[in-house]
Formats: C-alpha cells, structure tokens, sequence
C-alpha cells in the first residue's frame, strides 16, 4: 500500500504540473501618438532634468507604423550620480492615453555616456494640456544599463513645459 502511494503522488505530481510556459515578448504597438515639446524641472536634493522630444507614430500609415522621432533628456542628478545626456537611438514603443491629460509612455533604447546596453523608459502626463489652471506636467523616467541596473531615473513635476501629448488623428 505504501509503495501504491508514493507511485500515486509521484504521478499526480508529474501529471498535474504544467508544462513550462512559453514566455513571448510584450509587442511593441503604438497607437495614433503625436506629442512634442520640452519640459525642465528639478527637485530639491537630487538635481535637474531638461526634456525635449518630438515623437509620433501612425499605426494605419506605410511610412509611420512604428515609432519615430527624437528624444533627449539632459541630466544633472546625485542619486545615483549622472550628469550628461540620454539620447534615444532606437524608440521602441510609444503610447498615448487619455484626453484630458493625456499622459504619454515610451521605451526604447539609449545612448548615455559610459552605459552599455541603456534602455530607457519615460511617461509624460501633459497636465496643462487645455492650458487651463497651474497644474504642471510630470516627467517620469528610468535608464537602465545592460545588466538592468538602473544608471538614472527621476519622477518630478516640471517648473517650464511646453509638452503637448496627444492621441493623433
């Protein structure tokens, strides 16, 4: 009987557990984005940061399916110690959300000097987009090197922004 167990739980073991799952990679799909602009702000005890970027992309057109567009984020920060541009290379996905502030998301990869491997990640909620009230915008951003360790990242309020995030026509 004893024997009749163990061979009865190795079975159901063997049995009931899942084969290994097959991981796929999150697809990289835009909607109808246009956002433009640039954004500066600082916060106290970490430093300052100066946005400007001109990203759009047009799911439904030949020529702008996928992402496009430039990005650089110029960055004085302490923690962790940064000082120095991130350049987009290569703006992997792009997205738009909302209508009254739209907030925009993007990823990608970068150049930044001394980092291998960077990949980026940045949000932008366009909080003054009908230019109404003193509310600013909100800049969010992570780099990331090679090995996935973050080299600089940053979630502020702007101090000047000029960001417009929109769901394009």
């Amino acid at each position: 009987m004893k024997r009749f167990l163990i061979a009865a739980t190795l079975a159901a073991l063997v049995l009931l557990t899942p084969a290994q799952a097959q991981f796929l990679p999150s697809p990289q799909l835009c909607n109808a984005t246009q956002v433009e602009g640039t954004a500066e702000g600082s916060v106290e005890g970490r430093g300052t940061f100066a946005l400007t970027l001109d990203v759009m992309c047009q799911p439904d057109g030949a020529d702008t399916a996928f992402p496009q567009g430039t990005l650089t984020l110029e960055l004085e920060l302490n923690d962790p110690q940064f000082r120095g541009p991130l350049n987009a290379i290569l703006i992997e996905s792009v997205r738009t959300v909302g209508r009254n502030t739209p907030t925009v998301y993007l990823s990608g990869r970068c150049e930044m000097p001394g980092i291998l491997g960077c990949r980026f990640w940045l949000s932008v909620a366009d909080n003054d987009h009908f230019n109404e009230g003193d509310v600013p915008d909100v800049v969010n951003f992570v780099a990331l090197d090679a090995q996935g360790r973050e080299v600089a990242y940053l979630s502020a309020p702007t101090s000047r922004s000029s960001v417009s995030a929109q769901t394009a026509p």
